[in-house]
């Protein structure tokens, strides 16, 4: 009994375990898009500062009134490869990110009924296709692609107000303050019948937050 307590033990330690690297493979296309926007964000933030405050200005000088002597990377042609390459960039996180959330989405539908993730998974969709995909569109297709930046820009920024404003209302309505699901703890169970016709009830709760594993295991 000893010996096959240890077995079912180390089966739910082990169910765990799939438990957390599936939650992580989950959420990495989500991280690679913020790690994405977060480079991107990071990287015209610095040379901005640096352009400004006249620091390496072989490198990062903005130039004079005439838009002459500007530094390697303000120069156009680099700043029209950055572009692309965070453009590039952005859409595959994208579509991990959106690639992910519909694997799960699909995976486990029957068993998220309870949770009526339908709004919750358009809410995130939404999100991470907004950002580069739309911006994609707007230097493909036309009209808009033979207007000027500066239009793109304004048209690009007043869209993006109004669609987060608009996944706010999503977000409002899918993640509801009166759902049932809010605050329910429900250990995983398992029964397993011995040879001995005598029944094997197993459980453990997993705090994934606090990496804490509880098990109760009565033979």
């Amino acid at each position: 009994l000893d010996t096959r307590g240890d077995n079912i033990s180390n089966a739910f330690i082990s169910a765990v375990d799939l438990y957390r690297e599936m939650k992580d493979l989950t959420i990495f296309g989500i991280k690679f898009f913020c790690w994405t926007c977060g480079l991107q964000a990071s990287y015209q933030l610095f040379i901005a500062v640096m352009g400004y405050y006249n620091l390496l200005e072989p490198i990062f000088s903005l130039g004079n009134a005439n838009g002459d002597k500007k530094g390697v990377v303000q120069q156009k042609s680099t700043v029209s490869k950055c572009e692309y390459f965070f453009l590039g960039a952005g859409c595959v996180a994208s579509f991990a990110a959106i690639g992910n959330i519909m694997k799960v989405e699909v995976a486990f539908r029957n068993h998220l009924k309870e949770f009526h993730p339908f709004w919750k998974f358009w809410g995130t969709k939404m999100l991470v296709s907004i950002a580069f995909l739309q911006s994609l569109v707007l230097a493909l297709l036309p009209p808009f692609s033979w207007w000027s930046a500066v239009r793109v820009n304004l048209f690009y920024g007043s869209l993006l107000c109004l669609e987060c404003f608009i996944v706010s209302l999503v977000h409002l309505h899918a993640w509801g303050h009166n759902q049932a699901w809010y605050g329910e703890e429900r250990p995983f169970k398992f029964e397993a019948q011995s040879d001995e016709s005598s029944t094997s009830d197993c459980e453990f709760d997993c705090d994934s937050d606090d990496n804490v594993i509880s098990e109760s295991v009565t033979l």
